[in-house]
């Protein structure tokens, strides 16, 4: 028995504006969340949450069970062979990746309690390392949404040996370009005629309850999520989409979360959308610049340089575009957003309203409404732990939306 402690730290923000209603360790990269892909690899753990007090909405600390503690860092992508190699180690140990401390083993952890109820700190880590062996890996931490979405298709490869090959044929007038062992589908999805799945880059996930309609072409590595509908999609490689969505159009090395759709014609590159985002009809966004230059994109505060010339659009919960919406290259929109026409700014604030240059704020009482109204469709209720994060928010960022709208309110 393990006991795993998933921690986020103060970086946390960088991740904005996925990390608004959401730990970083439910951010989607590949065909888990990383908290998913903890649990996955280490069965037998308990999974504990360690937040800063700000965030403790997100921490959950259940009754510690006997053997060793492990506490990983939120951000960290560990793959199942350093995971194991991890738990192998007799003693204290840690795996380390870009440089820091991803994992670390404490065979026993005196005082354990004590050290949750203060705040994450580097300096708290890095003392329970001391002495420590190190195992070099292949970890990452994820400082940035464009990090996940690169590696979204090595990681979609990684998943691939959680599922398993199944033998059934595909159906008749559907094609597959490839290994049969690299399609991982459930005897419960459903591939209609005039489907092309292709393996040769990578291996194609689909679960069960997914629905792949004509005349769709799907490009791996791509994981489809449960109930998911692909409607007439060109899903290049590096595609991966969560529970409930349903998409067309073209899309390539996107994540997209759980309960959102893009179910019309348009593009969508190198992109990170949230839960419950509705892209409208020929939305598209632009994942290069005409001079083929760097790419900077708005991150806690400031521009920085992505050090990409290819980086999408990253967007928040709850947002919506309508028809014909044209998004910037590398442009951030915050969650509760209502956008239109474009081309969208670089920097959107959450509960942004309006077009262009004319945006206005997105009143909450309306933001909410929709929201509860949208999840009911799915006969889902919108948790009132959300409704709260949402009101904080929307108080938190009204200087941004001040500085974009001139003052103008709506």
């Amino acid at each position: 028995m393990y006991n795993i402690i998933l921690y986020e730290d103060h970086l946390y923000p960088e991740l904005y504006p996925l990390t608004y209603l959401r730990p970083v360790w439910d951010l989607k990269c590949g065909a888990f969340s990383l908290k998913q892909r903890m649990e996955k690899s280490a069965k037998s753990a308990i999974v504990h949450q360690w937040t800063s007090r700000e965030r403790s909405v997100f921490s959950a600390s259940p009754a510690f069970g006997q053997g060793p503690v492990i506490l990983v860092n939120g951000r960290a992508f560990i793959s199942q062979k350093d995971l194991s190699a991890l738990l192998k180690v007799k003693g204290k140990a840690a795996v380390t990746g870009d440089g820091f401390i991803a994992a670390l083993k404490l065979d026993d952890a005196p005082g354990i309690g004590k050290i949750l109820s203060s705040d994450p700190d580097e300096s708290i880590l890095l003392k329970l390392a001391e002495g420590a062996r190190k195992i070099s890996s292949s970890a990452k931490l994820f400082r940035h949404l464009w990090e996940m979405v690169d590696h979204n298709g090595p990681a979609i490869a990684h998943d691939a040996g959680y599922f398993k090959s199944s033998s059934l044929p595909l159906p008749k007038g559907s094609y597959l370009l490839g290994k049969r062992s690299d399609l991982k589908i459930s005897a419960k999805a459903v591939i209609e005629p005039g489907v092309v799945i292709d393996t040769r880059q990578g291996p194609v996930i689909i679960e069960a309850g997914a629905v792949i309609r004509p005349f769709s072409r799907i490009e791996g590595p791509c994981y489809i999520g449960p109930e998911t509908l692909i409607d007439g999609a060109k899903l290049r490689p590096g595609v991966s989409a969560g529970r409930g969505c349903k998409l067309a159009g073209e899309i390539e090395e996107s994540v997209i979360m759980d309960f959102s759709n893009k179910h019309h014609d348009g593009f969508l590159g190198h992109s990170y959308l949230g839960s419950w985002v509705n892209l409208g009809a020929q939305t598209c966004n632009s994942d290069l610049k005409n001079n083929y230059g760097n790419i900077t994109v708005w991150a806690n505060g400031k521009y920085i340089d992505s050090g990409r010339i290819k980086a999408g659009c990253f967007i928040g919960d709850h947002s919506k575009t309508a028809i014909g919406t044209m998004i910037n290259t590398g442009a951030v929109v915050g969650i509760g957003c209502n956008i239109f026409g474009g081309p969208v700014k670089k920097y959107l604030p959450s509960f942004s309203w309006g077009c262009s240059d004319l945006f206005h704020d997105h009143k909450l009482e309306k933001v909410l409404a929709t929201c509860r109204m949208v999840m009911a469709r799915r006969k889902i209720e919108m948790p009132e732990r959300d409704a709260e994060l949402m009101k904080n928010i929307f108080d938190a960022t009204a200087r941004d939306r001040e500085n974009i709208s001139g003052g103008k309110h709506r």
